[in-house]
């Protein structure tokens, strides 16, 4: 029937059911050349599900890569690349990448790199001499792009057929190189950049000259940065130039253009993104520059400052002599900046926090009765007397800089868009216990850098060389030989105490606001 039955779907069923018996072997080979686009492909899906018996079919899975006029088969070719022992898997690729037919298929391409992927890793100069040749632009990217993301001999291969590139092929091909180091920091300079970064960094299209620059900060090329640091000084230059130039120099964390950053404090355009940069740098006039402007920066803003005063010791000590003297309000720090002040591990921060805060934590029991009184408060309260738009504004203080309630704040922890149908109990189960039942997807991850700066985020991603962390003001790319502690806490992002600088009646405001909402 397998051979001779006149319907194709009476000789798949037979293939099937002789497959299903151990018997379809001798079967094998006249399926493979079965008048039938949908009977070959399946052919080749059966001759290749035993890895050790599918090196025998080699010579005829290629033929037919190479010659087969079926779509249906070569996708059923593609996905086999990777069943195959390696030689008839790479002889299998190079057949299929030469098929331009396909060069536009939805699947085909895809499915294709999947297969090659895991043999370039051990064999990168085969897939780029595959790139060479193939019909398939798109499968041209991928490699090189994947080349990228290899590092050493593979990078710098890639960074060097960049010099006999331009035009389109020149802006595809580096913006694929950036896409691999995008995630990257601090990594050695390929040998072949200095030959080839000069003619980018002059090139006629801006995008191929911003994707260069952006390169630049990670390889650690300073050779830009006069130029760059003099279009983001100044104020007269297009605001897309100058916040292009201030992600590279940022990115590249340069010394030197601390001075301009800090003058960006009193910048509309730059304020929010030059207070995350200016944390970063372990340098004397950080801390004075963030604590005389705390009292004119909105609550985003202050926020932000915040974070990077209690991201190091010596940020952190000015701040509490600042709280102490009464220059910065107690209250403006919530329990979340209080929790980063102790998680400093430092001895004098830590004695000043519990001298100004006292214990930090409660018992399970004091929890529950803390919830059940301010349950039963709520209950009793004559909400039309109590403020939903004050409720907001608590919401956006003290929550948005984690948590999405309609137009709102930015998803670090859950969204609470719709969260009010699940009633009171539920906020202050979450609030004001935040450790009881944590999601694995928000359990903070804390490191410590060689220069004392301390991040708590959550992991966005992670390469061989960065880690990189969603803090409540932005992400950052940490290098890894930059990290000397790095903790994943049991405890949630979110701290305990956060209800304890509002008062009684803010309380009620900011729980009005998130179950009516």
């Amino acid at each position: 029937m397998a051979r001779s039955a006149p319907e194709q779907r009476q000789r798949l069923m037979a293939l099937w059911t002789a497959h299903g018996m151990g018997m379809a072997d001798p079967l094998i080979g006249g399926a493979l050349g079965d008048t039938n686009e949908f009977v070959r492909g399946w052919a080749v899906q059966l001759a290749t599900e035993n890895r050790k018996t599918a090196d025998r079919w080699a010579g005829e899975l290629v033929r037919l890569a190479s010659n087969d006029p079926s779509p249906v088969v070569r996708r059923f070719l593609a996905s086999a690349v990777q069943r195959v022992p390696t030689k008839p898997a790479w002889r299998l690729v190079s057949a299929l990448a030469q098929r331009s037919e396909d060069r536009d298929d939805r699947n085909l391409p895809p499915l294709l790199w999947h297969g090659l992927a895991p043999l370039m890793a051990r064999s990168p100069d085969k897939a780029f001499d595959l790139a060479k040749r193939t019909a398939m632009p798109q499968l041209a990217d991928w490699i090189h792009w994947y080349g990228a993301t290899l590092e050493g001999a593979p990078l710098n291969h890639v960074v060097r057929g960049l010099g006999g590139l331009d035009g389109e092929d020149l802006r595809r091909r580096l913006a694929g190189v950036w896409l691999a180091m995008e995630p990257r920091a601090n990594l050695p300079q390929p040998a072949s950049w200095r030959t080839v970064a000069p003619s980018l960094y002059r090139n006629g299209d801006l995008r191929i000259r911003r994707d260069a620059e952006r390169l630049a900060a990670v390889f650690g090329d300073a050779s830009m940065f006069p130029r760059l640091r003099a279009t983001l000084a100044d104020r007269r230059a297009p605001v897309a130039d100058r916040k292009h130039a201030f992600a590279v120099l940022g990115r590249a964390q340069d010394a030197a253009t601390l001075p301009v950053f800090l003058e960006l404090l009193d910048d509309d355009a730059f304020r929010t993104l030059a207070i995350g940069i200016v944390g970063r740098f372990n340098a004397p006039g950080v801390a004075p520059a963030l604590l005389v402007r705390l009292d004119r920066f909105g609550a985003a803003d202050r926020g932000a400052a915040l974070a990077a005063l209690t991201s190091r010791p010596s940020y952190a000590l000015a701040l509490l002599d600042a709280v102490a003297s009464g220059v910065v309000k107690r209250d403006l720090l919530t329990a979340y900046h209080v929790r980063q002040l102790a998680g400093l591990r430092d001895a004098e921060v830590t004695r000043r926090v519990a001298a100004t805060w006292g214990r930090i934590g409660q018992s399970p029991a004091e929890k529950e009765a803390a919830m059940s009184k301010l349950q039963r408060i709520f209950d009793e309260a004559p909400l039309w007397a109590y403020s939903e738009d004050e409720g907001r504004r608590h919401f956006q203080r003290l929550c948005a800089s984690c948590h999405v309630l309609g137009q709102d704040g930015q998803r670090l922890g859950p969204e609470l868009t719709g969260a009010g149908k699940n009633g009171i109990r539920y906020f202050l189960e979450n609030v004001m216990d935040p450790n009881a039942v944590i999601g694995t997807d928000f359990q903070m991850t804390t490191v410590e850098t060689r220069s004392g700066d301390t991040i708590s985020g959550l992991v966005l991603g992670e390469t061989g060389s960065a880690l990189t962390l969603r803090t409540t003001t932005e992400p950052v790319v940490v290098p890894k030989a930059d990290i000397v502690r790095r903790e994943t806490s049991d405890r949630s992002l979110m701290p305990e105490g956060l209800l304890e600088s509002l008062s009684d009646r803010e309380r009620i405001e900011l729980l009005k606001y998130l179950t009516e909402n």
